[in-house]
């Protein structure tokens, strides 16, 4: 399902893009961003699904010793400006989770999840709207998924699949590919510098950070 609404929205961002592709016209106004023009944001996201389950699990069964912990999705991408509207983007996004507690019954558990994603997407720029030092867009992308596993435990038979690795998306948190659509909104200070907010399906459900136009 998750999927299916990412490439539904692909779907009909790429209509907008075709006509900026192929029937592009010359633009009254003047964007801060323009063809040629190379964006890098670093951002940080909310929440770390992965660390919001596994605390819900541990404090919600007979359980000692519990701990948890993790590193909420960190995103750096690089956007190439083809034309006033379309930019491509290529994004690395990494995020972590764990936690360790004790079961009186069978004894200590122990585990982190590493997740790594790389994806390329496309985003169609609102310039429109003209408001002053601002990039309105949306985007979607598509890629590859990794997970990397640490655990132990007095069950031998245990693993943290068991529990979906402790995710909302368990079902496909191991499949190789992955996929996201956002929007967002850049702020410049600056002829170079500027802040950025995202809400996206597919990652941090929000993100903020900082952008340099190259």
């Amino acid at each position: 399902m998750k999927m299916t609404l990412i490439l539904l929205f692909s779907f009909s961002l790429n209509l907008g893009l075709a006509q900026d592709l192929w029937f592009d016209e010359e633009v009254e106004y003047d964007p801060h961003l323009k063809t040629g023009d190379f964006v890098l944001s670093v951002n940080a996201g909310y929440p770390n699904w992965g660390k919001y389950y596994v605390d819900d699990y541990i404090r919600s069964s007979n359980l000692t010793n519990i701990s948890s912990g993790g590193i909420a999705p960190i995103t750096v991408s690089g956007s190439y400006f083809y034309n006033n509207h379309v930019s491509f983007s290529l994004t690395g996004m990494f995020n972590s989770w764990g936690g360790s507690w004790r079961d009186n019954f069978v004894g200590d558990y122990q585990f982190r999840v590493n997740r790594l994603r790389f994806l390329f997407g496309a985003e169609y720029h609102f310039f429109e709207l003209d408001i002053n030092k601002t990039d309105w867009y949306i985007g979607a992308a598509v890629g590859g998924n990794t997970i990397m596993v640490d655990y132990s435990s007095d069950d031998p038979f245990w693993t943290p699949r068991q529990n979906g690795y402790f995710t909302q998306n368990n079902d496909n948190l191991d499949f190789p590919l992955t996929g996201r659509a956002y929007a967002g909104m850049r702020y410049f200070f600056n002829e170079n510098w500027g802040a950025n907010i995202e809400l996206s399906y597919g990652g941090a459900s929000i993100s903020w950070g900082i952008n340099y136009k190259f």
